[in-house]
């Protein structure tokens, strides 16, 4: 069944064909009556006949033609039906399965085609149009502006229904059938059956994200076309090219590798990652051992797909915190360590918030030309690992990395596709605060950082965007909102 991006690309292709031509008459094939029962083709016909179109656009799952004289048609194209718009039906051959023809006063012709003979065309007065049923029973249509994070959270709070099935349910959310329903839920790392007000409130805004990019992204390509769906001028969609999950049980995660599984959630099929879709997933660690540095050739970096992402900012703004939340909600992103020389803090985990290795170690690293960039900080020496970025961009994954700000500008320097979003704190005095609450840090370490975060503030000026880090759920929303506005955009 066509779903939001479908049926608003049939909308977007018909706007500036249909729209201010008027409808000279409409033939009926056999078999194409039940169509728009309960009138008869002879009544339908006299409704429309001379009626000049006045607007196209999606409600939901339907498509509203509206005409001169106030009346409305509704179609909805349920599992096989298509609208094909052809501007020279002389020299051309009529879609398959052709039931009903609109012909234009310039001779050009609009069909609806259904093998199946499903499909089903409402005529609405103004009125009726305010009272339908079916509209009114619709959610937040997940395109539309309406669609914001409170309402999404909204809704999600309120119900203890199975998330994929929520997700389906057009009177919770419209516009999502189970193709886009199954990618969301892989690209916001959500089990199928998990119920909805069970999300943790950054589950919930990767899964608004997720929606929002997807649907985005599938519009961009004109929709799915597994079958029957077709584009207005008789094209296929193309986003089956970019699907993750969805039919593609027994073939490996493009994150892990790991085999994609089908289940059934409330009789519908669901298809997820068992490893990367887990309702509490285990945290992931990466050794130094396990580490490889392949080489990077001249220019390679150019060419690689997919995104940086590199978060800057003074000490204790809250760069490991939201990275790691970045990291554990956005399958897409792998958090790239940085090889540092100094000991673990409390809590820091080897190979996941630092790659931590002896000062030997770390020469010899340069020596093997291991790193993009490297330098020293307050005593220490980092690098930022050139075979870990390589590997994850062609692994297809977008990279996250903390750096300085000057480290920052020598990776946009090497990497065409870097986006550097700088943190600063609600205010100065908040800042300090932070710092010295730190207990990792000694005493002399705290003095020395306090006396350069107003040259480290002043330092972000370079960042492409800039998040406030008032609060941890405040600042993954921000992040989140970056980071697919930027995929949107550019794929």
């Amino acid at each position: 069944m066509p779903e939001g991006p479908e049926v608003q690309t049939i909308v977007n292709g018909l706007q500036n064909k249909i729209i201010n031509h008027r409808i000279e008459n409409i033939t009926f094939a056999e078999g194409a009556e039940s169509m728009v029962a309960p009138l008869t083709p002879s009544d339908f016909r006299t409704l429309i006949a001379n009626q000049i179109v006045t607007n196209v656009h999606r409600r939901g799952k339907f498509v509203d033609i509206e005409l001169s004289s106030g009346i409305h048609l509704i179609i909805h194209l349920l599992m096989t039906g298509q609208i094909i718009f052809n501007n020279d039906p002389h020299n051309s051959q009529p879609p398959k399965f052709l039931r009903i023809v609109f012909q234009f006063e310039n001779g050009q012709e609009l069909y609806i085609a259904d093998k199946s003979t499903w499909v089903k065309i409402v005529c609405l007065s103004r009125d009726e149009i305010k009272t339908y049923k079916k509209f009114q029973d619709l959610g937040v249509d997940v395109l539309s502006e309406q669609f914001t994070f409170t309402t999404f959270y909204e809704t999600l709070t309120k119900s203890q229904r199975m998330i994929h099935s929520l997700l389906l349910n057009q009177k919770s959310l419209s516009g999502l059938g189970n193709i886009y329903v199954n990618e969301v839920l892989f690209y916001a790392g959500i089990n199928p059956p998990q119920k909805a007000n069970s999300l943790l409130q950054a589950d919930a805004m990767a899964l608004y994200y997720a929606i929002r990019h997807v649907t985005k992204e599938a519009l961009q390509q004109k929709g799915t076309t597994f079958s029957d769906y077709r584009t207005p001028d008789g094209g296929k969609g193309q986003y089956q090219n970019f699907l993750k999950v969805f039919k593609r049980a027994g073939k490996p995660c493009i994150r892990c590798g790991t085999p994609i599984e089908r289940m059934k959630v409330a009789g519908r099929s669901a298809f997820l990652c068992p490893r990367d879709q887990v309702v509490n997933p285990v945290e992931k660690t990466l050794t130094s051992k396990q580490l490889t540095f392949p080489e990077l050739h001249d220019n390679q970096s150019e060419s690689l797909p997919n995104y940086i992402f590199i978060l800057v900012g003074p000490s204790s703004v809250g760069k490991t915190t939201l990275s790691r939340q970045i990291a554990a909600k956005i399958p897409f992103i792998k958090l790239v360590p940085t090889v540092k020389t100094r000991q673990p803090r409390p809590g820091e985990v080897d190979g996941v918030d630092a790659i931590f290795v002896s000062d030997t170690e770390f020469k010899s690293m340069i020596e093997d030309d291991c790193f993009v960039i490297h330098g020293e900080c307050y005593g220490n020496k980092y690098g930022t690992p050139k075979g870990l970025i390589t590997q994850t961009l062609r692994d297809g994954s977008d990279v996250l990395i903390i750096l300085s700000p000057e480290g920052a500008l020598e990776i946009q320097s090497i990497y065409s596709n870097a986006y550097v979003i700088g943190l600063i704190p609600p205010s100065m005095d908040s800042l300090k605060r932070r710092v010295m609450n730190r207990d990792d840090y000694s005493a002399s370490e705290k003095a020395a950082r306090l006396d350069t975060l107003e040259m480290e503030l002043n330092s972000l000026s370079h960042s492409d965007f800039t998040i406030v880090t008032e609060t941890p759920e405040q600042a993954l929303h921000n992040a989140f909102d970056i980071i697919y506005t930027i995929r949107c955009k550019t794929t």
